[in-house]
């Protein structure tokens, strides 16, 4: 019995200290993890913009619509954004173009995803600063079809010695799930309305069919004149000359023949072309370029614009249709809500609908289209679409 206590007293104490030491470990971690959160926060508070500096378009991870809410955590784990808004990227082109101490962007071509319409808004910003009479410089180890769809807007088109470019072209391979789903034994029902609702095609077909693949080739077709046309206008090549490019293979090209066929200008190791910045800013060769990143150019002060009684407001739609009241993705209470106080504002005296979404919920579509007829009845609507504006987010457009 003496034992039994001694052994149950000498377990009840070693539990006891494994707590007290995972406590104190974990007060450390955290108290650790706060002081690098709210040093990272004072860091980010001090930018301050410096003459003569280079807006240092560095595209990295996901460009979405709007940049999400920030994990206050994130900047301590990630060195770069893992998601980086449409939103943010403008702002910043546009405060660069019209402050003076913006010498020009530095558009440093890294690994990213956005979509051909995120693409081309971009695009066009950029060509917008070149109005201003400031330079663009582009650099990539390597260039993806994305980067360099960005980068041929620049001025000089550098790539380092090892890199690659890869012009593809555009595709689509969906996949199909239907003798999968027969395999395990998986019944599918669906209701399909509309000969070009191809959606749940993937469930019940094990190919695309006719009038899939009709709109599909139509919309890649467009997609990609557009694409190609806009390259090679800003090159100074034929159309031709870019699908003769995509259609090669292997699709990566390599550095001799980018430079004979003048798709870049130049090629360049990274710190030779920090030496080539250095030399349009007329700095030092060992002073240190003074950039400014996307993140730094949201606490730049744009110019303050005079109060007026006339506005023009932006109301987002970003995501799928739900019900709901939430302000995450597109609940219909929170939106109509929205709309009323617009409606009702009397400063407002147009509204831009912002929709980014590939539908939803054909309830809350309904009753948000109703409140946006209702609005238009009194004040003009005008739809800007972002990525998507399908099915139910076309229904609301």
């Amino acid at each position: 019995m003496k034992d039994f206590l001694k052994i149950m007293l000498a377990s009840a104490l070693g539990f006891v200290i494994a707590n007290i030491l995972l406590s104190f470990v974990a007060m450390l971690f955290f108290f650790g993890t706060m002081s690098s959160f709210l040093g990272s926060l004072s860091t980010q508070e001090k930018f301050t913009l410096q003459e003569n500096s280079i807006l240092n378009l560095r595209l990295t991870g996901q460009v979405t619509e709007r940049t999400p809410e920030e994990d206050p955590f994130s900047s301590m784990f990630e060195n770069e954004p893992s998601t980086m808004g449409l939103n943010d990227i403008v702002g910043a082109i546009r405060k660069a173009k019209n402050n003076d101490n913006i010498k020009g962007i530095y558009f440093d071509s890294r690994m990213f995803s956005a979509s051909i319409a995120t693409l081309a808004e971009i695009r066009q910003e950029l060509e917008r600063f070149k109005e201003s009479g400031k330079f663009i410089v582009a650099y990539a180890d390597s260039y993806s079809q994305a980067g360099y769809y960005l980068a041929s807007v620049a001025d000089k088109i550098a790539i380092n010695p090892q890199g690659m470019l890869d012009i593809h072209g555009l595709a689509s391979m969906p996949i199909f799930y239907k003798d999968a789903l027969k395999k395990l034994g998986v019944d599918v029902q669906i209701f399909k309305v509309g000969t070009y609702k191809s959606a749940v095609e993937p469930f019940i077909q094990d190919k695309m069919s006719e009038a899939n693949r009709e709109q599909v080739s139509s919309y890649l077709h467009d997609l990609w004149g557009e694409l190609r046309d806009d390259m090679a206008e800003a090159r100074g090549l034929s159309s031709q000359a870019i699908d003769s490019l995509a259609n090669k293979v292997p699709a990566m090209h390599e550095t001799d023949f980018l430079l004979t066929s003048r798709l870049v200008d130049t090629v360049l190791y990274e710190t030779e072309m920090k030496n080539y910045l250095r030399s349009l800013l007329s700095i030092e060769a060992d002073a240190s370029i003074p950039y400014a990143s996307v993140q730094d150019m949201k606490s730049v002060k744009t110019q303050q614009l005079k109060k007026t009684e006339n506005s023009i407001a932006i109301l987002y739609a970003n995501g799928n249709i739900t019900s709901g009241s939430g302000a995450t993705n597109i609940q219909d209470k929170f939106i109509v809500d929205q709309i009323e106080k617009l409606r009702k504002d009397d400063d407002i005296k147009a509204v831009v609908f912002r929709v980014n979404s590939g539908g939803g919920s054909a309830y809350a579509s309904e009753q948000i289209w109703k409140a946006i007829s209702s609005l238009k009845e009194e004040k003009p609507v005008v739809v800007s679409m972002g990525d998507y504006a399908a099915s139910g987010g076309y229904y609301i457009s």
